[in-house]
């Protein structure tokens, strides 16, 4: 009976490991790739092309995210949560941008705007205006459908030179979905 009892407890064990390492290796393969994406598009200029200010029909300026959060879906790691802090982030900015004609806007000078539209003008998920070239995935925790990713974004091949960010994800329908991003 007790040989039965360990070997029960040793299963159960193996088991919670081994998915740990499953849950563990999809939360890294999750925040991996939306740093690769991220870091790529502020790398060849393109994040400018997702996030913008456009003229509207009226002469004024308008937000544009349409790309932006097609991108954002097609990694197919984003949660909602994310999306809705993300819309909730940028609005602001586009009830600003709003107000502002076109022709001031598509000719402004240096930073004009970075007290309403600060992402305009710098990579919001890395913390900086260089763009960064590596992240690695630090440390993951997870507490039942909860988890923290502690990730290191850095410039070149030197991991002691980069930034620390904790990406938040949480699971649903047996996927882990990002659903915050902090420093």
């Amino acid at each position: 009976m007790k040989l039965l009892i360990i070997l029960l407890v040793l299963t159960l064990t193996f088991d919670c490991y081994g998915q740990r390492t499953s849950d563990e290796k999809e939360i890294s393969k999750a925040v991996t790739s939306f740093y690769v994406w991220y870091i790529g598009t502020t790398k060849n200029r393109k994040y400018s092309q997702y996030v913008k200010g456009v003229k509207d029909e009226q002469g004024k300026t308008k937000l544009e995210t349409t790309e932006y959060f097609k991108r954002l879906d097609s990694l197919g790691v984003i949660g909602q949560e994310f999306i809705d802090s993300e819309k909730k982030r940028m609005q602001p900015c586009s009830d600003f941008l709003k107000t502002v004609p076109w022709t001031e806007f598509s000719t402004a000078d240096d930073f004009p705007y970075e007290d309403q539209c600060d992402f305009l003008y710098y990579y919001y998920w890395t913390y900086g205006q260089e763009p960064h070239d590596n992240v690695e995935v630090l440390k993951v925790t997870i507490e039942k459908q909860k988890a923290t990713a502690e990730t290191n974004i850095y410039f070149g091949d030197t991991k002691s030179n980069g930034d620390k960010v904790i990406v938040r994800l949480t699971k649903q329908k047996g996927k882990w979905w990002i659903t915050k991003i902090e420093q």
